[in-house]
Formats: C-alpha cells, sequence, structure tokens
C-alpha cells in the first residue's frame, strides 16, 4: 500500500514539474528582470557595483547570490587536441524555431526613440500599423526607451518542441 501511495504522489511531482509555468520578466520601466519556474525557484539579474550584475537565486525558499564575472582561481587542465566539428545541420534549427514557436507572448510593450528623428519619422507608420495589429508599440521624439517584455512556457511544450517534428 505504502509503494502505491509513493507511486501516485511521484506521478503527481511529475505532472505538476511539467506543467509548471515558466515566465521570462523583463521590464526596463520598473527595473525587473527575472525568471521563474512557478513557486518552486526564481533567479532575478541586479545590478552591482562590483562585478556589473549578480544572480539573486531563490529555491524552495533559500536564497542564493550567483557572481557570474567574478574572477574565480582555476586549475589549468591539460589541452587535448580539439575534435573537428561537423556541419550545422538542418534538423537543428527546425528543431529551435520549434523551440522559439513553444513560447507565449503574455506583454510586449515598447517605446523607442533611436534619437535620429527622421528615423523615428520613419518607424511611426511601422509602429501604428502593428498598433492596429493589437501591439503596443510606441515611437517618442523624449529619448525614452522602454520595454516591458514577459514570455511564458511549459515544460512540456519544451519536450513537445523536441519529440513532435
Amino acid at each position: 500500500m505504502l509503494w502505491i501511495v509513493l507511486g501516485i504522489l511521484f506521478i503527481l511531482v511529475v505532472l505538476y514539474v511539467l506543467l509548471l509555468p515558466l515566465d521570462l520578466v523583463i521590464n526596463t520601466i520598473q527595473n525587473q528582470y527575472y525568471i521563474r519556474a512557478g513557486v518552486i525557484a526564481k533567479a532575478r539579474f541586479k545590478v552591482d557595483d562590483n562585478y556589473l550584475f549578480r544572480i539573486e537565486l531563490r529555491t524552495l525558499g533559500i536564497p542564493y547570490t550567483i557572481y557570474p564575472l567574478r574572477r574565480q582561481k582555476r586549475i589549468k587542465k591539460e589541452t587535448r587536441p580539439k575534435k573537428a566539428k561537423g556541419r550545422f545541420k538542418w534538423s537543428y534549427m527546425k528543431t529551435g524555431v520549434r523551440l522559439i514557436r513553444s513560447f507565449e507572448l503574455k506583454r510586449f510593450a515598447l517605446q523607442l526613440d533611436t534619437g535620429n528623428c527622421i528615423t523615428n519619422a520613419k518607424l511611426y507608420p511601422v509602429f501604428a500599423y502593428f498598433n492596429y495589429l493589437g501591439s503596443d508599440l510606441q515611437v517618442n521624439f523624449k529619448g525614452n526607451n522602454q520595454l516591458n517584455l514577459h514570455l511564458q512556457n511549459r515544460p512540456i511544450r519544451i519536450v513537445k518542441s523536441f519529440i513532435n517534428p
């Protein structure tokens, strides 16, 4: 009886992980840059005075701080001759496109000023057309550049993008 309960619990945990929403948020208006995996994990990218940026990771309530650009002492390994790399296969490109298409765009808003009034004027009708289709794109002449992007995916859709042709 214990094995049946543990088996059902294991299947429920696997289903939860496969259906867990993965969020990527880039919001320059509120300075929010993070990747979140439901309530399990969240990684925030923060500006750091000493190391350019740091990653604040919180996994199951336990906080970690990672400095990816900090110098670390490395032990020099023996160098082996590298194998000759093959050509890039077209199937990798197709799989990459399927992976990108598995993402769902939840929010996209862009305010752009190129710094050149002629280029801004040329972008204005293009952005107006995309706004007609339902986007939130704006050209301004004030020097404001802002991006609000929210992408969402689920592990099950990522797995399906690799399996299904």
